[in-house]
């Protein structure tokens, strides 16, 4: 019923009853945003459990510093702010994870497309959609999260740059030289997949 009560309320509208204290807001934006954040920790960790962690703390910090919590110009690029952070504070202290020092000072990861998460025109066709990860893993790990934050999670160009804390000019220009390089890398039929797959409709224009 708490859920359903909040159902028509904005992100804006449960973060500010988030910061007056009310716990059924939280609830609702974990609901809200549980899947999509689950997978972007997934790919950025590879660890389920980690991910899975990572995602549980976001949550319980952000109800213990829920009166300190400012108004947020995006509630949706605040909790991939917020998580990407913290995975990456997480991976840094796992032995697991060896990383030069320069990508943790730029935030930046290494997250790659699997064949399964591929959808195109023919669905019957593995080997297709093996060659479309392919191409999308062939691009900068900088470009393929871009890729990913703004075509599987629908993050706006100023979103992604608050998440990766990079400017907006930034994000347009890594879009642009993975355009340039997925075009260059495959051909008209592939194109079309890619098309299909990722929904590259800049591309379309060229």
């Amino acid at each position: 019923m708490e859920l359903a009560r909040f159902s028509h309320f904005s992100d804006e509208d449960l973060w500010q009853h988030l910061r007056e204290g009310d716990e059924s807001s939280l609830s609702h934006l974990y609901h809200r945003y549980r899947d999509p954040l689950y997978h972007y920790a997934l790919k950025i960790t590879g660890d389920a459990e980690m991910a899975l962690n990572g995602l549980q703390n976001l949550f319980v910090q952000l109800w213990q510093s829920r009166q300190k919590l400012s108004e947020a110009r995006s509630v949706k690029a605040y909790l991939f702010i917020s998580l990407r952070r913290l995975l990456l504070q997480d991976m840094q202290r796992d032995r697991r994870y060896v990383l030069q020092m320069d990508q943790w000072a730029s935030l930046r990861t290494d997250l790659v497309f699997s064949p399964e998460e591929i959808v195109i025109l023919d669905e019957r066709s593995q080997l297709k959609k093996e060659y479309v990860a392919q191409l999308l893993n062939n691009l900068t790990p900088r470009q393929r999260e871009i890729v990913y934050l703004k075509y599987y999670e629908s993050l706006s160009l100023q979103e992604i740059a608050d998440t990766l804390d990079i400017n907006y000019q930034s994000v347009i220009n890594h879009l642009n030289r993975a355009f340039l390089k997925l075009k260059g890398s495959a051909t008209p039929e592939q194109l079309s997949e890619l098309l299909y797959a990722v929904g590259f409709m800049m591309l379309a224009s060229w």
